[in-house]
């Protein structure tokens, strides 16, 4: 079960991702997101896998953030 600070803590790294990432690197962060709430934490992580050899490092540096709860 999610805690408050857990839930305070990914809604602050959403907010800053959508602040600092823009178009497709948004996109991988928000469907990365999307899939980890969800407990698809394999999908999740080939999301992040494939933004990483696309070069969308900013938003590695978020979804790697995001699991840090």
């Amino acid at each position: 079960m999610s805690t408050n600070n857990e839930y305070t803590y990914k809604e602050a790294v959403r907010l800053s991702a959508r602040k600092k990432v823009k178009g497709i690197n948004l996109e991988a962060f928000e469907e990365f997101a999307r899939l980890w709430d969800a407990r698809e934490y394999t999908l999740a992580n080939e999301v992040r896998t494939d933004a990483k050899d696309e070069g969308f490092y900013l938003a590695v540096s978020f979804m790697n953030q995001y699991t840090d709860v």
